[in-house]
C-alpha cells in the first residue's frame, strides 16, 4: 500500500516507517510488537496493511493476529472460528 492511498495520514505514515526503520538498523534477533488501535472507520486496517508491507519489503517475517468478541464455549465441540 502507498502512502498516496492514506491521504491524510502523513503523520501516522511517518511513525509506523521509523518504527520498521529503526529494526532494520537495530539489533538482530530482538522483537517488537505494533499496536495500532482507535475508534471504528478511521483507517486501522489500512494504516496496518502500510505497517505489514512496508515491514515485508524490509526483509521482516512478519506475524498477523485478529481479535474476536468473546463467546461461550460450547464444550461438546471446543472453539470455532
Amino acid at each position: 500500500m502507498s502512502a498516496t492511498t492514506l491521504s491524510g495520514r502523513d503523520e501516522e505514515l511517518a511513525t509506523v516507517d521509523g518504527f520498521v526503520d529503526g529494526f532494520v538498523d537495530g539489533l538482530p534477533g530482538r522483537g517488537s510488537a505494533l499496536l495500532i488501535r482507535g475508534a471504528p472507520g478511521i483507517g486501522k486496517s489500512a494504516l496496518l496493511e502500510h505497517a505489514v508491507t512496508r515491514a515485508r519489503n524490509s526483509g521482516f517475517t512478519v506475524l498477523t493476529a485478529s481479535g474476536c468478541r468473546p463467546r461461550p464455549i460450547c464444550r461438546s465441540r471446543g472453539c470455532t472460528s
